[in-house]
């Protein structure tokens, strides 16, 4: 679990660290909106992560 106030980047770098290397942008799987990775999660949020081999 994530702390209240935590970003797409914050749970990117949960999951790995390199994964923050090339995080681009995340996905609202549930309204298929792209989000910047300082976008604020909220309950219930559905999210992918977009990133590349380098930014």
């Amino acid at each position: 679990m994530l702390k209240d106030g935590s970003t797409v980047f914050d749970l990117a770098n949960e999951i790995h660290s390199d994964l923050t290397k090339g995080l681009l942008y995340a996905k609202d799987l549930r309204y298929n909106l792209r989000v910047p990775t300082n976008y604020q999660l909220r309950d219930r949020d559905v999210i992918s992560l977009v990133s590349a081999s380098k930014k």
